[in-house]
């Protein structure tokens, strides 16, 4: 019993990101065609409603990991992977490509019952990214009306894996637009967590 427990362990654990893996894949693949109905349709089903801006061409060297959130249990597949996207630019005829390293991060759909990219920007690092904004709006620094700050922390905090902290953003920016009687605000990422919470 012990020896199957322990094998089941060392062999479930890389199983764990191998659908993350796959649906990955499923999502990048179909970025290579966006232009294709069924393309499209693919990137829709695996990713919370993200709009690609330019084609990949190719991609690879993904290095990527199952990461705990800050709600217990609850997990987000995050890391980065290195794309050759195609330029909007020709030279002398020549389609232009350039190569470059993007983040990405991912969460499961409840909804779906399978993995969706949630993230997908160049690469950068979340995190530090999330605790400069949050430090900002602690020092009561806004650039712009308070639900549109709110609404872009609790977007840096799903990019951070902090989905308690962006259900908490969230709240505030439905707050501020309420008393800003900003009654065209909208937030994406309110129906992103109720499809992972």
């Amino acid at each position: 019993m012990k020896l199957f427990l322990c094998f089941s362990i060392v062999f479930l654990l890389p199983l764990a990101a191998f659908a993350q893996q796959e649906e990955l894949n499923k999502f990048l693949t179909a970025c290579q065609s966006i232009n294709e109905a069924e393309a499209q349709k693919t990137i829709r089903d695996y990713s919370f409603n993200y709009k690609p801006e330019s084609e990949l061409l190719d991609f690879g060297g993904i290095k990527a990991e199952v990461v705990e959130t800050d709600i217990p249990g609850l997990k987000a597949f995050a890391g980065s992977v290195v794309c050759k996207i195609k330029a909007n630019e020709k030279v002398l005829g020549k389609q232009l490509t350039t190569d470059k390293k993007m983040f990405f991060i991912m969460y499961y759909d409840k909804v779906r019952k399978h993995w969706a990219v949630f993230g997908f920007r160049d690469y950068l690092k979340p995190e530090e990214e999330f605790s400069t904004s949050k430090a900002k709006v602690e020092s009561g620094s806004f650039y712009s009306a308070k639900e549109f700050v709110y609404r872009n922390l609790a977007y840096w905090a799903l990019m951070a894996g902090k989905v308690s902290e962006a259900q908490t953003y969230t709240k505030l920016a439905l707050e501020a637009a309420e008393t800003n009687k900003n009654e065209s605000f909208l937030i994406g990422n309110e129906k992103v967590m109720q499809a992972i919470l």
